[in-house]
């Protein structure tokens, strides 16, 4: 992750909490994200100096007890993970009720979403809906109230509001114009309900 980019996410994650809020950050590696007045807690398949909690995401139950955090956060993490639907409803056990988990995927139509060769799944924005609490497919048992964002890389950022407007999402998707006009990320944002 660059030094900007990890920069941006330390202030997204920071405009979520508040002081002396514990944050998971799913998949830290090298870059765990800093937040001032919060305790994050680093947690990756890899032992990394920045790594609090060595533990194979894949591998379900996560380490932490019911209820033990107000933020999860993972960047470029999901689309690694084949165990996804076990390992979103381990991070609706371990968050505090409202509590968020904030993520970024790469949109299926970037070509980051393929160039790698460990990337075993592809998002759309409505991906991650399968977890909302109001879906009638939710078999997951969690009840998240899901939003996300598509983005667009620096010259694109001017369509972002038009495209995440209502309806337009799925049109984009939907239609020939996300190969003209590629997505870059998809922002996840799920708040547990209760």
């Amino acid at each position: 992750m660059s030094d900007k980019r990890f920069e941006n996410m330390n202030k997204l994650v920071t405009k979520y909490s508040k002081r002396g809020y514990i944050i998971l950050d799913v998949g830290s590696g090298l870059h765990k994200i800093q937040v001032k007045g919060c305790k994050v807690i680093g947690l990756d398949s890899r032992k990394l100096p920045t790594v609090d909690v060595q533990h194979d995401l894949e591998q379900t139950p996560l380490p932490f007890k019911d209820n033990s955090f107000d933020i999860a956060f993972s960047y470029g993490v999901l689309e690694h993970i084949n165990n996804l639907p076990e390992l979103v409803k381990e991070v609706y056990r371990i968050l505090k009720n409202g509590g968020k988990f904030i993520s970024f995927v790469p949109h299926f139509s970037t070509i980051t979403a393929v160039c790698d060769a460990d990337h075993i799944r592809f998002f759309s924005s409505q991906s991650f809906y399968t977890f909302d609490k109001d879906n009638e497919f939710n078999y997951f048992n969690t009840k998240f109230k899901v939003k996300t964002r598509i983005l667009f890389h620096t010259f694109l950022k001017p369509f972002e509001p038009i495209f995440n407007y209502g309806i337009f999402k799925k049109l984009y998707e939907g239609t020939v114009l996300r190969n003209i006009i590629p997505c870059f990320l998809i922002f996840i944002e799920m708040t547990k309900e209760e």
